[in-house]
């Protein structure tokens, strides 16, 4: 287990028996072994059977002497309960559990496709009203069952909680998937206009491996409490560099093929240096201009020369150009085929153009299908690696 998760699991601990001192003259006293802390949550739902099912995946202090270590003090236990609603599904869990459930340090919710589909309203509702729930969980998507994925043996050995924490932590050296808070879900929930990402959770089994791992591949989008459909690592890419808002943080990397220059394959390290979103109106139409400025490491080159000898300006502009297609192709597939506003542009207009904004959006679908978006992106490269 990583230093900073064995205290935080720690400081957990600390917090709550605290906690339960200051409770001492209370008749519902708990003591520390007779607790179990919730650190990820699974919600599915069963379509034959029309249920909800929530899984929890926990951590129970116990008590075995003062020499026993931290990891020895610790057991997983894995839950399942089902219900005719989220919250009866919760209150059956309880009624399974032998030691009291505490939600207070649940870190990640994972949701079903199904789930998503079909009742996120309702699971978005349950994640406001409970009082025990951090507005700042991460929300993830899995294309199987929620308690398959909680179920998935650790590739690392750590625990559950701590690998998929770490696999959303690490994606902002890629931009290839992300974990949205339950407060941003719940807020862009709630704009009707607009669609939102969040990442997506698999298991695949690596040809090294016999048994299953989890891994982060791309997003998932949902819009009006339902999921719509799925995005690719590349796709989720270009949506955070588009919608980010913390663009020095987002960073990406592309694999340019072009045998326009000889250059078989060309993998580059992108991040924004300026980002510029314009929108203005054509009569009754409104039109944007995004303009990107991009830093660039080229990590690989396979080419008959070596970068500090070949054209650095045909590099740029080959790495330019690809980049500006793939902006291009998620624009259009928002726009033509999901027909979904899952690139903010909607937010754009409603803060730069209020009043123009009342009026187009009753009809912002039909609008946004036909929007024009012009992209123009720069790029420098400043660093061509370490090549002797």
């Amino acid at each position: 287990m990583m230093l900073w998760d064995r205290r935080f699991v720690a400081y957990a601990f600390i917090c709550l028996y605290l906690l339960l001192l200051l409770s001492s003259c209370s008749t519902d006293i708990r003591e520390l072994n007779q607790v179990s802390i919730v650190m990820a949550t699974g919600i599915d739902w069963d379509q034959d059977t029309n249920k909800h099912q929530i899984t929890v995946y926990t951590l129970q202090p116990t008590s075995k002497g003062t020499n026993a270590t931290q990891q020895d003090s610790l057991n997983e236990w894995l839950g399942s309960a089902t219900g005719n609603s989220i919250m009866e599904s919760a209150q059956h869990l309880r009624f399974r559990a032998s030691k009291k459930l505490f939600w207070f340090h649940n870190r990640i919710f994972i949701i079903s496709r199904d789930a998503a589909r079909h009742s996120m309203p309702e699971i978005i509702d349950f994640l406001q009203r409970n009082r025990e729930i951090r507005s700042t969980s991460l929300v993830l998507i899995s294309d199987v069952n929620a308690e398959q994925i909680l179920k998935t043996k650790p590739e690392t050995q750590d625990l559950v909680v701590n690998e998929l924490f770490g696999m959303i932590r690490n994606q902002d050296e890629t931009g290839n998937s992300l974990g949205i808070s339950v407060k941003d879900l719940i807020n862009k929930d709630a704009n009707p206009t607009q669609g939102y990402i969040t990442g997506r959770v698999v298991t695949r089994t690596p040809k090294e491996k016999s048994e299953p791992v989890l891994a982060l591949h791309g997003s998932a989008l949902l819009q009006k409490g339902t999921f719509v459909n799925w995005l690719s690592s590349d796709e989720t890419a270009i949506v955070r560099l588009l919608t980010d808002p913390d663009k020095d943080k987002v960073q990406t990397t592309f694999v340019v093929k072009d045998q326009e220059h000889d250059f078989d394959s060309i993998t580059a390290q992108v991040a924004i240096k300026s980002r510029k979103i314009r929108s203005y109106f054509v009569g009754d139409q409104p039109e944007m201009d995004i303009y990107f400025d991009f830093t660039c490491i080229i990590n690989e080159l396979k080419h008959n020369q070596t970068a500090n000898q070949m054209n650095i300006p045909a590099l740029e502009k080959v790495i330019k150009k690809s980049i500006q297609q793939n902006f291009q192709h998620v624009i259009t597939k928002a726009q033509r085929k999901v027909k979904v506003d899952y690139l903010e542009f909607g937010n754009h207009l409603y803060q730069h153009h209020p009043n123009k904004w009342k009026q187009i959006q009753p009809k912002w679908n039909t609008v946004f299908e036909k929007m024009p978006v012009h992209v123009t992106v720069n790029l420098t490269i400043w660093n061509t690696g370490n090549v002797q």
